[in-house]
């Protein structure tokens, strides 16, 4: 399907003629002339609504302090006005009653050592720079030298290259040594017999003590009480018999074991 083609009727200019007109400013003094709206009737023009409102309230500049540099830090301070200042901090009692301070004087001694200052710094700026220079100059004289080593090396192997010739490469004859061979002789082995030796049992022996008796047995009785029931080293020294013969009375006593 083909558009249809519409015709464009009139331009921008005629439709801002039909909604806007030009009106004089209402003061009478002023001759300028202002686009405004069709319903508007009346116009003061930007120049005259300007010379209406106040200007801006310009600050007054910052005035130079009779007050020399530092003297919030000074053990003793004492204005033009006669008031006294200790480390900044006003002493009310001391006004008036101490002399002025030359404010002058203290002024030109700081400009003379804020030129000292600056000629310090100066000098010390020209060193700096000297001192980079010589720097500079040696690590020059370093790469040169570099340079010119590796230039002379490169002309060596150049003119190597051209005086020696071509040499052929020729295999070395490999003469074969004649080896020695070893007559083995077998060495008469002696016959080791292993002898047997009995390991000896593993069941315990006892020291040849004298037998138990009634007696004996109830004084370990009370010993093992006294002992808390444990069989100790004290125990078995006064006794004279081994921890395990201790342990069977005691287990036919019906002691053992028991903690009652």
């Amino acid at each position: 399907m083909a558009k249809r083609r519409t015709k464009r009727t009139g331009s921008s200019s005629l439709l801002t003629r039909k909604s806007s007109k030009i009106l004089k400013c209402k003061n009478v003094a002023c001759k300028n002339r202002v686009t405004v709206d069709i319903k508007c009737e009346a116009v003061i023009c930007w120049e005259c609504v300007a010379r209406s409102v106040p200007g801006p309230i310009i600050k007054k500049q910052y005035e130079k302090s009779t007050k020399p540099a530092g003297w919030a830090f000074m053990n003793e301070f004492v204005d033009a006005d006669g008031t006294v200042y200790h480390k900044g901090i006003e002493q009310k009692k001391l006004k008036g009653k101490v002399a002025i301070t030359d404010v002058e004087k203290i002024r030109k001694e700081q400009q003379k050592k804020r030129k000292i200052t600056k000629k310090r710094k100066e000098v010390a700026g020209i060193r700096k720079q000297e001192r980079l220079v010589k720097e500079y100059d040696k690590k020059k004289k370093a790469l040169k030298k570099i340079e010119v080593k590796k230039a002379a090396d490169a002309k060596k192997l150049e003119e190597s290259m051209i005086t020696e010739k071509p040499v052929k490469k020729t295999r070395k004859k490999t003469v074969k040594k004649p080896v020695k061979r070893k007559t083995s002789v077998k060495k008469p082995v002696k016959k080791t017999v292993k002898k047997t030796v009995k390991k000896a049992s593993k069941k315990r022996v006892y020291s040849k003590t004298p037998k138990i008796t009634q007696s004996i047995i109830n004084k370990m009785v009370k010993m093992y009480k006294k002992e808390n029931f444990r069989i100790t080293n004290t125990m078995i020294d006064k006794l004279g018999y081994d921890k395990y013969r201790i342990k069977a009375t005691l287990r036919t006593a019906g002691v053992y074991g028991r903690q009652n």
